[in-house]
């Protein structure tokens, strides 16, 4: 999660607890 915020990727995870980190952009690739 942290490499993602720094360089400004999104992270694919099935994961919610990801939502806790608010600069992190993630998503659910099976959404």
């Amino acid at each position: 999660a942290a490499l993602c915020i720094e360089h400004g990727c999104t992270l694919a995870s099935t994961d919610r607890d990801f939502s806790r980190f608010p600069k992190l952009k993630w998503q659910n690739p099976i959404a």
